[in-house]
Order: structure tokens, then C-alpha cells, then sequence
């Protein structure tokens, strides 16, 4: 049985360094940006840090319901 991993994060590393020893998750779970998908527990944005452009991509648990749905 293959595990899953709960909380992964995969930074460059100059946001690595930024970040580093600050919670990643929180940071990334609030910060603001330009919104170009917002959808069912999937999030991707532009923001700026350290007059730099990035963008992410944020993806939540969808929850049991969704999964056996999908099934």
C-alpha cells in the first residue's frame, strides 16, 4: 500500500531561504496575489516578493465526499 504523503511543499530554492524555519503552509494558505484559477480546493496566483514576480500553485484537500464521488 503506497502512503501519501500530508503536508508537501517543493520552494526554489530563494524561497527556501526566505522561508526558512517560518511556516511555509500558513504563509503560502494566506498570501495574496493576482487570482488566475480559484477552484475546488485548487488555487493559483502571481505574487511578488523581494520585487520579484512568482507565481504558485495551492492545493487543498478536496475531502472524502469528493474522492468517493469521483470514484
Amino acid at each position: 500500500m503506497a502512503l501519501m504523503k500530508k503536508n508537501s511543499c517543493y520552494l526554489r530554492q530563494d524561497l527556501a531561504q526566505v522561508w526558512a524555519d517560518k511556516p511555509v503552509f500558513d504563509i503560502l494558505a494566506n498570501i495574496d496575489g493576482e487570482i488566475f484559477r480559484d477552484k475546488e480546493g485548487r488555487r493559483t496566483l502571481r505574487f511578488e516578493l523581494n520585487d520579484r514576480s512568482y507565481f504558485l500553485k495551492y492545493h487543498q484537500g478536496v475531502g472524502w465526499s469528493e474522492i468517493i464521488k469521483n470514484l
